[in-house]
């Protein structure tokens, strides 16, 4: 038996209009200055020809390659996945000595899931935190914790990965 979690795709949609909406900004705001979109696209194709004007352009292909990554895999966004050997999840600011590293992860849709046999698992538990929500916290044998990224499942979902996890931990 495998349960696989997906990113809902109305979300992905959303975030990828979004994400695409932001990285084409400074086009929109010169369209409305000059009242052309002529010289809204002419200051589009010359935002990589001075240094200041880079930067500018950089984050906004960024943005622009973000949205588009996103409504591309808005079906395919796995979050979380269960089968008969163990937990496999998307690892979200772990072990990472960068404060910002957390940041750039919200953008790699790619990312490899890590993977925790059953037979390393203490305990699961349901959290609901004034401050971080609700949540789904893993407890390992070996005395360290999890926090998986349950934010945009139900809460059925969430109380349904606990339950399962704990049936196959306790078996």
């Amino acid at each position: 038996m495998i349960n696989a979690y997906y990113f809902p795709q109305s979300r992905a949609l959303v975030t990828g209009i979004v994400l695409l909406l932001i990285g084409l900004s400074p086009l929109y705001g010169v369209m409305v200055i000059e009242h052309s979109a002529t010289a809204g696209f002419q200051f589009f194709m010359e935002l990589f020809t001075g240094f200041p004007q880079f930067i500018l352009g950089i984050i906004s292909l960024v943005f622009l390659l973000s949205g588009v990554l996103y409504l591309k895999n808005s079906r395919t966004i796995l979050r979380l996945k269960l089968d008969e050997k163990g937990l496999y999840y998307l690892p979200f600011a772990e072990g990472n000595s960068s404060k910002y590293k957390a940041l750039f992860d919200l953008f790699y849709l790619k990312r490899a899931l890590k993977f925790i046999p059953y037979d390393n698992i203490a305990l699961a538990e349901y959290v609901v935190d004034k401050w971080l929500g609700e949540f789904v916290l893993i407890r390992l044998k070996n005395g360290e914790t999890r926090r998986l990224i349950t934010a945009p499942f139900t809460v059925e979902d969430k109380k349904g990965v606990v339950l399962l996890i704990n049936s196959k931990t306790h078996a």
